[in-house]
């Protein structure tokens, strides 16, 4: 079924609006970034600033329990100063936070949102994301997103948002493996009898 959410805002700012959904299949909670700025009035153009964001990680393939860095690198191409700049970035429950740090503003783990506040035109800034794979992950592919907004009105939006996959190794056998399928031989014996 769909929901409708409807409101007057009566503040601007970038806000976390947790959604849960339940069924009878179980329950899935996703946060959205709702960015809201002040109505524009007066006519003329806007200030407009083309905010972009970027995720790496440093592996793209790695065991349960490893630690996974990702640096997101958020940029201002203008054409104006931006204000009001924030990323929308919640490590999923396949990952354990361990640290973050960042160039500017600062990040909350209990939101996911990183409040970078200012960024001028033709600058960027830097926030890095340290966590470690939960164990009974193998086998499964770990997808992070981070989203970037700000107060003015971005002519491209289509830059805004970054995914970057992380795929956990199945560990190998290393006992009682089984043949398993390939036709392996079967098991036989030498007997030998004598009346």
């Amino acid at each position: 079924s769909t929901n409708i959410i409807s409101g007057t805002p009566t503040e601007t700012g970038t806000f976390g609006i947790v959604l849960k959904a339940v069924n009878d299949c179980g329950s899935d909670v996703e946060t959205l970034l709702l960015n809201v700025i002040p109505s524009g009035g007066g006519g003329g153009n806007p200030d407009s600033s083309n905010i972009s964001i970027v995720k790496t990680s440093d592996k793209a393939t790695a065991n349960a329990g490893d630690t996974v860095t990702y640096t997101l690198t958020v940029s201002n191409a203008g054409p104006n100063n931006a204000t009001g700049v924030s990323v929308l970035d919640i490590l999923p429950g396949t990952l354990n936070f361990v640290s973050a740090s960042t160039t500017s503003g600062s990040y909350a783990t209990t939101t996911g949102i990183w409040s970078i506040g200012s960024l001028l035109n033709g600058s960027s800034t830097a926030l890095t994301l340290v966590s470690t794979i939960a164990s009974s992950t193998e086998g499964q592919k770990i997808t992070n997103t981070a989203t970037a907004s700000s107060t003015q009105s971005d002519p491209d939006t289509n830059n805004n948002t970054s995914t970057v996959d992380v795929n956990v190794n199945t560990p190998s056998c290393t006992s009682n493996c089984g043949g398993g399928g390939g036709g392996g031989s079967t098991p036989s014996a030498d007997v030998t009898v004598v009346k």
